[in-house]
């Protein structure tokens, strides 16, 4: 299925930085306009593809460098008492990141990082989530965003973070580098070089096992 986004659907003022899915199938976006877009899905002309218009701003972030980085929802298939299928966080400029409800309404604030939060991923189970940032630092939260642990301390910016499909470790961006790193202070971790330019982009399928992830060396690459 093919998404096109058309001229006049609505859409962000300054560049979209972000996207995802809701449990409810609904797309959401965020942009550099400091605002969070739903959209509305129809069928395209051309078989195969889907046009999307925007139908409401839910929510519209306050702060001069609040600024969203990366949004990830609540994992569908895991229903929890009380709607927690229906939240998500976001990530931001100013090193905080934010719980969510679907209708826009910031439920919790968590200051996480020194400089920006680039990425945020719940694992599969929802049970944590995990960030990574320009301090080069990955950290561990419970679903309620209270810390766990500090996993990584890195000498570079992580600009990239996903689960393993047992979330029992997470795959991360050093550079050039791709590491795997095991939640266990113990485990091996493994690293190996994957572009020619700093990884900007990575996630690890949990059907197939396999890790794609993407650079500034223009490339996408799938990895077992």
């Amino acid at each position: 299925m093919k998404l096109v986004l058309t001229e006049d659907s609505g859409c962000h003022d300054e560049i979209c930085v972000g996207l995802a899915w809701s449990s409810a199938s609904e797309l959401f976006t965020c942009s550099d306009d400091q605002s969070i877009v739903k959209w509305q899905i129809g069928a395209g002309v051309q078989k195969g593809t889907a046009v999307a218009t925007s139908t409401e701003v839910v929510a519209q972030l306050e702060g001069k460098n609040a600024y969203v980085t990366d949004m990830h929802w609540f994992p569908a298939t895991k229903k929890v008492a009380g709607g927690g299928s229906d939240i998500f966080v976001v990530s931001s400029t100013d090193g905080s990141m934010r719980l969510m409800s679907k209708s826009g309404r910031v439920e919790k604030v968590v200051e996480g990082h020194k400089g920006a939060v680039v990425s945020v991923r719940w694992n599969y189970e929802g049970t944590a989530l995990a960030t990574c940032g320009e301090d080069g630092v990955v950290k561990i939260w419970s679903r309620a965003g209270m810390l766990r642990s500090t996993l990584v301390q890195n000498d570079s910016a992580i600009y990239a973070i996903c689960w393993a499909p047992d979330s029992d470790q997470l795959c991360f961006s050093s550079g050039k580098h791709l590491v795997i790193k095991p939640l266990q202070p113990s485990a091996k971790q493994t690293r190996w070089k994957a572009h020619d330019a700093a990884v900007l982009k990575v996630d690890w399928n949990p059907v197939n096992d396999l890790i794609v992830s993407g650079g500034e060396d223009r490339r996408y690459k799938v990895w077992d």
